[in-house]
């Protein structure tokens, strides 16, 4: 029983629905923005762990069997250094 209309899970999807305001575009900029910063960040900090922890133990070759295993996970990490 069609009465003529279409349920919410079978209308067209508009590109009205798709369009944001410039501030929400700027805000949503901000934010990328602000999390890259604090990638970039957490990327430093985990350098200077694994730094930190070289110093530490005197083994600053993964392939060493001494080498810190947790500082072997870190390095594995996308770019970590």
């Amino acid at each position: 029983m069609h009465d003529g209309k279409m349920s919410d899970a079978g209308r067209p999807v508009h590109r009205e629905q798709f369009e944001v305001s410039q501030n929400q575009k700027e805000r949503r900029v901000g934010l990328l923005q602000t999390m890259i910063r604090d990638f970039e960040n957490m990327i430093v900090d985990l350098d200077g762990q694994i730094a930190t922890e070289e110093d530490r133990t005197r083994v600053k070759d993964p392939g060493h069997p001494a080498y810190s295993t947790l500082m072997k996970v870190q390095r594995t990490k996308p770019n970590s250094r």
